[in-house]
């Protein structure tokens, strides 16, 4: 059983009593008072669910384990067929204007290829230096080949022809 009660007590001797024109009334309050503890009660239903709390933070990843070993190595494939054959001609050469770019290209299939190419002709060099002077043309020896006469008919055109081609070798002027 629970009570609640206020007390008042005198401090002093006044003779006029306890009262507040005095100043000397103490309050003294008592709340509560408990009695003897009752036996427990049967538990009461299950309340509801209550709502999913907000999510707590990851947790550290843990360490990376130990690799596994290898596994076995696969069957060989199977071979692939043959590729078709393929015939390679060079076509065509060309000289191209200087500083152009060399071309390369196909002018026939791609089973029967025929390169044809474009290669640039070079720059210009710069000119050389002269040459030494070559020898005077009067300190030359000459030697003159022996007469040949003229050719009659056509049987004697190869006779003189060939007397002609004898007198050169013989004057140095036509090697053998």
């Amino acid at each position: 059983m629970v009570k609640s009660s206020v007390f008042f007590a005198c401090n002093d001797g006044c003779n006029r009593g306890c009262s507040s024109a005095c100043n000397n009334v103490q309050r003294i309050y008592v709340n509560t008072i408990t009695g003897i503890t009752g036996p427990a009660g049967a538990n009461g239903a299950t309340g509801p669910t209550g709502a999913t709390g907000p999510a707590g933070n990851d947790g550290a990843t843990g360490p990376t384990g130990a690799t596994g070993a290898t596994g076995a190595t696969g069957a060989t494939g199977v071979t692939g067929a043959d590729g078709a054959s393929v015939s390679m001609v060079v076509g065509t050469t060309d000289t191209g204007e200087a500083g152009t770019a060399a071309v390369v290209t196909n002018s026939g299939t791609p089973s029967n290829v025929v390169l044809d190419f474009i290669i640039p002709r070079g720059e210009t060099g710069a000119t050389g230096a002269t040459g030494p002077t070559g020898a005077n043309g009067a300190d030359a020896v000459f030697t003159p080949a022996a007469p040949v006469t003229d050719a009659t008919d056509e049987a004697d055109v190869v006779i003189k022809f060939n007397n002609l081609l004898a007198n050169l070798r013989a004057a140095g002027l036509l090697s053998t």
